[in-house]
This record gives structure tokens, C-alpha cells and sequence, in this order.
């Protein structure tokens, strides 16, 4: 009983950030100007997932201005090519047949030097971009999709490692950076943590809820695998998640406005942040 309630306690301790108990990461008060909102939407379509058209219908329906789309093959290739006609800058990274990290990044936006780059393995691409707004202003996007831990066969190396580098790349940035995908990594984990610290990041779940993504096979568990964070420059106008679309993931969608003088304060730097994060991507290499 004791060690049940214990463990209680630590749970409550661990997510009770995203609960109403605690200030919600702020949003935009004004309506923001024209031209300065950017809409983003991150799916991972699982590779073996052939509800192509549910999916499309959704993007239509979502109209995302950036759009992130993850586990992509050459079938998935074909089926999104339909998009071409709605989103003039495109660019993809299409795996070999054995391979889960095929990832395709659409944009309404003029997308400024895109490049996929590989940090520590020729099979999980990360796509490093920034794109312009209609008003003028530029804006950073990463998205990613690390390895997953899995119990026999593969430690949190791989993913720690990414996802620090990410943040690394987004605290070095001159511009102010949206960091998105599939983390295999829920938002309280320490790693987590650790990362939105180093990239100024916010969490647009903190005070609002856990907004589960994974996963949807489950009637018994899910949790939040899905992320879309940002940096204080940007104002959350808002932030949810799609219905199931065949994945074993749903959707997550923000639609954030860009704002040079926004006053909110990232995550506080802790004194052995940036050492751990070298330990963890020297591990990696």
C-alpha cells in the first residue's frame, strides 16, 4: 500500500504540469497581424497504413501551411504527390524498403535552404529549414523522428542524442524556431525536459492537457508522442489533435503568430544542461 501510494504520488508530481493547476502556456491576446500566423500539422501515417484518402481528407480539411509527415515510403510518395497542387515547396527523403523514417515536409510557405541532415545514422533524416511568412518575417522549422527505445534491442541513446541535437540547433538559431515531429518521447520525460530547456522551448500542453497521440490501437493506454514546440517569439493561437485516420497515431495540429515582442519566458537553463547534452550525443556517435 505504501509503495502504491508512492508511486501515486510521484505520477501526480511528474504530470500535474498539465493539468489546470498550472498557468497554460500563454495565447495570443490580439489577433494577429496578417501575415505573421503560420499553421503547422505533424502526422506520422505509420508505413504500412494504406488510408491514404482519410489522411488527405484531413490535411484539406486542416489546411496546414507547414506540413510534416513522417514513417513515408515510395507508396505513401505517390499518394501525396496529389498535394503538389496546394503546397509549391515540397521536400522528401524516401527510405530504402526496409526502413520506417521516410519523411516528407509540405509547405504554402517559400521554404529558405531545406535540407534533410543525419546526425548519427543514415536512416532517421531530420529536415532543418526556415520559412518565410506572407509578412515577411522567417521562421525556423526542425522536425524529427528519432529511434525508439525499445526494451531488448535498442537503449534511449539514439534518441537522446537527437533530440538534444535538435534543440542545439534550435538554440543556436537567429531565427525564432518551431521544433515538431514524432520525439518517441513523452513531454515529462527528463530528456524532454532537458531539450526544451536548451532550445527555449514551450510546450503548448502545459495547463491544457495530455492530448494523447499514441496509441490509437490501444483502448487501454495512450500518451503524447507527438510535439510541436516553439520559441517565445511565437504566440500559440491554438493547439489540438485529429481524429484517427488509420495510424497508430493521430495528428497534432498548432497554429502559432509570430511576434518579436512577446513576453513569454522560456524554460530556465540548468547549471549541467549543455554537459549532459554533450555526454549524450558524444555517446551516440
Amino acid at each position: 500500500m505504501v509503495g502504491a501510494l508512492c508511486a501515486l504520488a510521484y505520477q501526480i508530481y511528474k504530470l500535474h504540469p498539465y493539468s489546470d493547476l498550472v498557468d497554460p502556456v500563454a495565447v495570443a491576446q490580439a489577433e494577429c497581424r496578417e501575415g505573421q500566423s503560420v499553421r503547422i500539422m505533424v502526422a506520422n501515417v505509420k508505413r504500412r497504413n494504406e488510408s491514404a484518402d482519410v489522411f488527405l481528407d484531413q490535411v484539406l480539411a486542416t489546411d496546414p501551411d507547414l506540413l510534416l509527415v513522417m514513417e513515408t515510403d515510395a507508396w505513401w510518395d505517390e499518394r501525396l504527390a496529389s498535394l503538389s497542387s496546394r503546397y509549391r515547396h515540397q521536400v522528401q527523403s524516401i527510405p530504402d524498403d526496409h526502413a520506417f523514417y521516410g519523411m516528407h515536409l509540405f509547405s504554402k510557405l517559400e521554404l529558405i535552404s531545406p535540407e534533410f541532415v543525419f546526425f548519427f545514422d543514415a536512416v532517421t533524416p531530420t529536415v532543418v529549414t526556415q520559412a518565410r511568412l506572407p509578412g515577411g518575417e522567417t521562421v525556423g522549422f526542425i522536425g524529427l523522428h528519432p529511434r525508439p527505445p525499445l526494451a531488448w534491442s535498442q537503449s534511449t541513446t539514439m534518441r537522446d542524442a537527437h533530440l538534444l541535437q535538435a534543440a542545439l540547433r534550435a538554440r543556436q538559431s537567429d531565427v525564432p524556431t518551431i521544433v515538431a515531429g514524432d520525439f518517441n518521447a513523452v513531454p515529462w520525460e527528463r530528456i524532454n525536459r532537458r531539450a526544451m530547456r536548451i532550445g527555449r522551448l514551450l510546450d503548448p500542453r502545459v495547463g491544457r492537457g495530455l492530448y494523447a497521440t499514441y496509441d490509437t490501437e490501444s483502448v487501454l493506454m495512450s500518451w503524447p508522442l507527438d510535439q510541436i514546440l516553439f520559441q517565445q517569439q511565437l504566440m500559440l493561437q491554438d493547439f489540438g489533435t485529429l481524429p484517427d485516420f488509420g495510424s497508430d497515431h493521430r495528428a497534432v495540429v498548432a497554429t502559432l503568430c509570430h511576434d518579436a515582442a512577446a513576453a513569454q519566458l522560456a524554460p530556465e537553463l540548468l547549471a549541467d544542461d549543455l554537459a549532459q547534452a554533450e555526454a549524450s550525443i558524444d555517446a551516440a556517435r
